[in-house]
């Protein structure tokens, strides 16, 4: 009998410190999850930032190339507006990328189908 308490004792000693291995386990994975969304919030927020500048960048340039095109007497024609405006929510949620430059646009070269549909 003593020898049968004796390994019931062992066997709750043993059952207990795997018990606590195992939580020590968790409770460090669970910090290292906790510290790698706390990276990855801080650095969504430095790219959030980011893309609200380059909006704001977007938005002055292509107020600039308007107010270039009403000086020049020239404006762009619906397909060209149309084109920019598609290819500016290409990515909508992502990165946007236009090619409006100072001086201009060159519809033809730019977008191939306004060639097509003016014919």
């Amino acid at each position: 009998m003593p020898e049968q308490l004796i390994d019931a004792e062992t066997a709750e000693k043993m059952d207990l410190r795997r018990l606590e291995e195992s939580l020590q386990s968790l409770w460090e994975k669970a910090r290292l999850v906790s510290d790698l969304l706390l990276r990855l919030k801080t650095e969504n927020k430095e790219l959030q930032s980011k893309l609200s500048s380059l909006e704001l960048k977007e938005r002055r340039w292509a107020e600039e190339l308007r107010q270039r095109e009403q000086r020049n007497g020239r404006s762009s024609c619906a397909a060209c507006t149309c084109a920019i405006k598609w290819q500016q929510s290409l990515f909508k949620g992502g990165v946007r990328s236009t090619q409006i430059t100072a001086e201009g646009i060159d519809c033809e070269n730019q977008f191939p189908f306004i060639k097509q549909n003016r014919r």
